[in-house]
């Protein structure tokens, strides 16, 4: 079964985003877009290690390139 994924690309601005970029994402700014609501998306970095929400609108913790 294959199935095609939606991504996004994260770049981290607070220090929380950053060490979790670091520590849990190794550093790589793909992300698997899980779910979609109005102003929100639901990202698993591609090595499975980080499930977060980002705001569409002004994130404080991520920049996100859809």
């Amino acid at each position: 079964m294959t199935a095609e994924h939606l991504t996004a690309f994260v770049t981290p601005k607070s220090k929380k985003a950053k060490n979790r970029f670091c520590n849990l994402m190794d550093s790589n700014p793909e992300c698997i877009i899980e779910q979609r609501k109005d102003t929100e998306v639901f990202l698993t970095s591609i090595n499975g290690k980080n499930h977060f929400w980002v705001s569409l609108n002004h994130d404080k913790d991520w920049d996100l390139d859809l």
